[in-house]
Order: C-alpha cells, then structure tokens, then sequence
C-alpha cells in the first residue's frame, strides 16, 4: 500500500494574499498595455514603432490574463519571462514619452520590476535586470541632451530615478539576504549543521503537501543512538558530541537528495524522504546504517530506527499529517529498541 492518495484541496489551497498579489500584478499589466495604447494617440513616431508598442500592449493583456487565471506565473520560467518581457516593455514603451527629459523619469518604472526580482530570482538575474535598467536610463538621458534638454536638468533627474532605481533593490536584496541567513540559523542545529526540530518541520510539512499534490510517497524515519547515555558517562560529553555530529553527517550522506534529516532530540534523528517509487525509498530506509563508527576517537554506536509511510487519511492539513507520521515513526523506533535495538522496523 503505497499511503498517498489523490490530492486534497488543503494542502495546495492559494492563500488570500497570494490571490490578491497575483490579481493586483495582473492589473499592473493590463494598465501598462493601456499605457501603451494611450501613447499611440498623441506621439508622431514611425508606423513601425506604433506596431512594436501595440504589439507589446497586447502582449501585456495577455499576461494580464495569465496572472489573474493561473500561477503560471509564479514558477521559475514564468518569472523569468515575466521580468524578461517587463523590462523590454518598459525600455520601448518609454519611447513615446516626450519630451525625452520625462521619459528619463518614466525609467524609475524599473525599480519596480527590480523589487520582484530581489524575491523571486537568483542574484545573476537580479545583477542583469538592474545593469539594464542603468544602460536604458543613461541612453535615454543622452538622447535627451542631444536634443537640446539642458545638461544639469537631465543629469539630475537621471541620479534621483537611478537612486530610485538601484538603492531600494539593493537595501531590500540586503534585508532580504540577512532574513533568510538567519532563517537559515534559526532552523540548523548548531553541533551537527542539520536541520533542529523547527527546521525538520518546515521542511516535513511541505513535503508532505507536495505528496499531496503529486502522489509521491513520503517516509518518514526516526533514529535513536542506543545506550547513548553509556557514551557520555565512560567517555565524556565532548565524545558523545563527536559521536552525534559522526551519526549526522552519516545519515545525510545515506540520505542524499531525496529528503531531509534532523536532529530532533538529544541523542534522535528523523528522516524524511521523498520520492514517486515506494519501492526505492522501501530499498532506501532499509539500508539506514545501524553500525556506526562515532568518530576517530570514539566508540562505534548502533542505531534504532523506526520507519512509517505518510498516510493523508491521518489529519486534514499536512501539518496534521506530517505529525501523524512522526508520531508513528517514533512508536516503530521504540518497538525496535525494545527488540534490542540495532536495526531498522519499517511498518507500512
């Protein structure tokens, strides 16, 4: 029996905020096709850039549509997409501001742009967008004096939309960076540098909606050193933390990718894995080492683990189901620990 069944609206239910961001995104976009449109009716350029701005008015209509109607979006290639296509709109639509002076203001647009990509895209994309922006403001502040717009007035206005440009970006890439570092802290046991019991469930509860919604069976495995005590009184406490960091760094090599460990107790480790074959990851928590060497300096441990399959008819919210399972899993370890330890007791 496999324990997953088909998903449940729960564990992939859209918040409120999220929906609202998407639908206020998806407005932003229609406003910019309506921008584009509005331009058309008071600018003299060429009937070539008439059609290249309309073109990506409508484009932006579709996107509109795409942001209200799915979270297309929201996955890694729409967001690169979108940003893509935000600044290639912005750079051409400010073509039809005039005089070019305002057009150099216009380009404060971009920090806007850049405000998604601090959240939502790796550092190189976010370096990418922001050196666009700069080459886009500085060619259109350019265009400007070359048209006879006074030097002083247009450099002005390209430092205080660069300013506007550039300085939130990079205070809110900073803020962000340290949130997450220390998030990071937050969750990783100290001694061992797995995840502590606040980390293991911010990374169970999701894998156990991901499950959910793709049918992917999760494990979950819970490991205790046996006669741990015994360590810590023949050999010391600096032994016994060299023997659990050993253990730690054991279990996540024999982990891999397909889960996560942490430490969740004293001398405890639960393992959560995750995969669509239940036959691999049977193979995978069967072969949990149970014969430890603790160390160079210290003895070789044995392990009790306790193994169970997530079963979503436990709680409604993966939350529920998530503890459910860990539960289970330190019931099998102690069942097993009873039966004198040293092995691994999988009850699916």
């Amino acid at each position: 029996m496999r324990g997953v069944r088909p998903a449940q609206p729960a564990a992939h239910r859209e918040s409120r905020i999220q929906a609202i961001s998407r639908y206020t995104i998806g407005a932003a976009a229609a406003n910019f096709a309506l921008l584009a449109y509005l331009t058309r009716l008071y600018t003299d350029s060429p009937w070539w850039l008439d059609l290249l701005v309309i073109a990506f008015g409508t484009l932006s209509l579709v996107t509109a549509v795409v942001w209200v109607v799915s979270r297309w979006f929201l996955t890694p290639r729409g967001i690169r997409t979108f940003i893509v296509f935000a600044d290639l709109g912005t750079g051409l639509v400010l073509t039809s501001i005039e005089p070019l002076a305002d057009a150099v203001i216009g380009c404060a647009l971009f920090g806007v742009i850049g405000l998604m990509a601090v959240f939502f895209l790796p550092r190189r994309w976010l370096v990418a967008h922001t050196l666009f922006a700069t080459v886009v403001t500085a060619a259109y502040a350019g265009a400007a004096i070359a048209y006879g717009a006074g030097v002083v007035y247009v450099l002005v206005r390209m430092d205080i939309v660069l300013f506007a440009v550039v300085g939130p970006i990079l205070t809110v890439e900073l803020a962000w960076r340290t949130m997450r570092e220390r998030a990071v802290l937050a969750s990783t046991d100290p001694l061992t540098g797995v995840r502590n019991l606040r980390g293991m469930w911010s990374a169970m509860v999701p894998m156990v909606a991901r499950s959910a919604r793709t049918g992917e069976s999760v494990a979950v495995a819970v490991a205790d050193i046996d006669g741990f005590k015994s360590v810590n009184d023949i050999h010391g406490h600096d032994v016994g933390d060299e023997v659990i960091a050993h253990v730690a760094g054991e279990l996540t090599g024999h982990v891999g990718d397909l889960g996560v460990v942490a430490r969740s107790g004293g001398e405890e480790f639960t393992i959560a894995l995750i995969h669509p074959s239940v036959d691999l990851l049977c193979d995978r928590v069967r072969a949990i080492p149970t014969r430890l060497s603790g160390g160079r300096d210290a003895p070789t441990v044995t392990l009790s683990v306790g193994v169970t399959f997530v079963s979503h008819d436990t709680g409604t919210t993966p939350r529920d189901v998530a503890r459910a399972a860990h539960r289970q899993a330190d019931k099998v370890m102690y069942e097993q620990k009873r039966s004198g330890g040293n092995g691994v007791r999988v009850r699916r």
